[in-house]
């Protein structure tokens, strides 16, 4: 279940660069990487402002 948290340094220092690298590598807008994978552009806004929280195992599989 994902769950919007409070932000920490960590999870904002990540949530930068993952923003750093959609923009410099994919050239797309939060918008457009939402749309991509087929999620609400407010998610990509809650991840990047590190603000968001999920289970290792809804992000990884092994």
């Amino acid at each position: 279940m994902a769950t919007t948290t409070p932000s920490t340094a960590y999870s904002r220092d990540l949530g930068d660069e993952l923003r750093r690298l959609r923009e410099t590598s994919t050239n797309l807008s939060g918008a457009a990487l939402a749309m991509r994978l087929g999620w609400d552009p407010s998610k990509v806004s809650t991840i990047e402002h590190g603000k968001y929280a999920r289970a290792r195992s809804t992000w990884c599989s092994t």
